[in-house]
């Protein structure tokens, strides 16, 4: 799979995670969710994911007007069909129903396998517009704030129900 291909590949990946955040946010209203107690954590990752899907589609139309591509980026066919039945089990698990700690899961795995390949892309071109997107987008850093907070808020929650377990030889008589 060629670096077009690859953009192409990658603009439908963020579209179906863009997709997947929003019937999450749905299934946990912001008043629910422990996470995100003053807004709609998964709203604003679906929102986000719909802006990677923009810039790539600028990408795609710098291509067609002589931007060049300076380093290739692809997606193997092995890749592609890991990705293609991650995104398809996270849907159906979506559509069926999930908890809380299934969908930090998903966001983690998610997020990861976006990292591998939207910033190489990003960086595939001569446009410097697009390569220092990461660095300098404020858009972009408040997500990869909102993800990593994200995570480390669930793992702290993980580790207090731990931490307060009751200790041997000690009774509430």
């Amino acid at each position: 799979m060629n670096t077009e291909r690859s953009l192409d590949f990658q603009i439908t990946f963020e579209q179906r995670v863009a997709k997947m955040y929003q019937q999450i946010g749905e299934q946990f209203p912001s008043k629910k969710l422990s996470i995100n107690k003053k807004d709609n954590l998964w709203k604003n990752l679906a929102r986000d994911e719909r802006k990677h899907v923009a810039i790539l589609k600028i990408e795609k139309s710098f291509l067609k007007t002589g931007t060049r591509i300076t380093k290739s980026v692809e997606i193997s066919p092995e890749s592609q069909e890991k990705i293609e039945t991650m995104l398809s089990k996270y849907e159906a698990k979506i559509y069926n129903g999930i908890n809380e700690s299934e969908a930090i899961q998903v966001l983690s795995h998610l997020e990861d396998c976006d990292e591998e390949f939207f910033l190489p892309l990003l960086k595939a071109t001569d446009s410097k517009l697009l390569s220092q997107f990461p660095k300098y987008s404020k858009s972009f850093q408040l997500h990869e704030r909102r993800v990593q907070k994200s995570l480390r808020h669930y793992e702290n929650l993980g580790r207090r129900k731990t931490d307060h377990k009751p200790r041997e030889g000690k009774t509430d008589v």
